[in-house]
Order: C-alpha cells, then sequence, then structure tokens
C-alpha cells in the first residue's frame, strides 16, 4: 500500500496541480480517514477526500492520457517542479515549458508555509505555541499570521509581521495566566 500522507507533504494531482497536506482526518460517524489537502495555486483552497480516494489509481477508461500512475502522487522536490499554474497547458496561454516551470517554482516558494506552523497547529501548550511563535520571527509572512489569528481566534492588530507576532505572544501569556489562574481556584 501506499505511504499514508503527512502533514506538510507535496502531492501533485494527476491533472498537474500541486496541493500541500494540512492533516489526515477521521470522520466523526463514519470512522473513515480523510485527507485534508491545500492547493498551492489560485484561491489556496482547502479541500477533503477519503484516503482510499486520494491513493487510488488514475482512471485509465476516463483519463487515457494522464502521466502518472495514482490520482496523487508525492512531490520530492520544494518547488514541484513540472507543476503547471492555473490555467496553463493545452488549452492555456503559448509560453515556453521553461517559462512555465520557472513560473510554477516561484508560485510554489512563495505559497509554501513555513513547517513551523504546521508544529504550531500540533503544540499542546500555551507555553509551546508561544516558543514556536519565538522562532517564527523573521521566519514568516502575512499569510501565516493570517492562519495564526484564525486558529487563536484573535483579532488581527495590524502593524509588521513581528508587531503582530509579539501581538500574538501576549494573547498567549494572557490565556496561559487565566488557565493556571482558573486550575488553581478548582
Amino acid at each position: 500500500m501506499n505511504q499514508m500522507p503527512r502533514p506538510g507533504e507535496k502531492y501533485r494531482h494527476f491533472k498537474n496541480k500541486l496541493y500541500q497536506i494540512v492533516a489526515v482526518a477521521t470522520h466523526s460517524e463514519t470512522g473513515e480517514k480523510l485527507v485534508v489537502y491545500q492547493a498551492l495555486y489560485g484561491e489556496f483552497g482547502v479541500w477533503a477526500r477519503p484516503l482510499s480516494m486520494f491513493l487510488e489509481p488514475v482512471d485509465r477508461e476516463k483519463y487515457p492520457e494522464a502521466a502518472q500512475e495514482r490520482r496523487f502522487e508525492r512531490v520530492e522536490d520544494a518547488a514541484g517542479a513540472g507543476v503547471e499554474e492555473e490555467g496553463a497547458g493545452s488549452m492555456g496561454h503559448a509560453a515556453s515549458a521553461a517559462e512555465q516551470n520557472a513560473g510554477n517554482r516561484a508560485a510554489a516558494d512563495e505559497s509554501a508555509l513555513d513547517p513551523l506552523l504546521f508544529r504550531f497547529l500540533d503544540a499542546e501548550s500555551p507555553g509551546e505555541r508561544i516558543n514556536l511563535l519565538k522562532l517564527m520571527k523573521g521566519r514568516v509572512g502575512q499569510a501565516e499570521v493570517d492562519s495564526l489569528c484564525t486558529c487563536l481566534d484573535a483579532r488581527q492588530t495590524g502593524g509588521s509581521v513581528e508587531q503582530q507576532i509579539d501581538d500574538l505572544i501576549g494573547h498567549l501569556q494572557m490565556q496561559q495566566r487565566y488557565h493556571t489562574s482558573r486550575l488553581r481556584r478548582g
């Protein structure tokens, strides 16, 4: 059987689009494994698909010209070389393959989220999250800060990315103090 997808790994769909794994989740009613993944192009949509479908072979009757064996295949290089940009390909513009690949590498590099973000999402304590936020200073951009604010249900304060990270650290420190004092009373 194929390797289980892991958060942060990149996969190419057989239609030549690049995606990054967010998580492998379990359906609350059926127990079925679902792959949650995000497009690394366009609107960066987030999708979920049953693991069995994610790993299945390409339907050769429906797609006889598909270049890969499976619906999604792991991409080893960070840039996802050879992945088409949205709208490119047989129906797209007439740019050369070299121009398309250079554009794809740049788009994938810009859209790749810092692995510290995924560690932050898996962190179990406010203290661990605070330490990870400190490590993110100077490494992450506005997209990651936006994701962090959403994750923490925190109000975006504006300012530089570093200032916003400091504000998130303050938010977590307040939560940490509240939870600690609440536990002492109980």
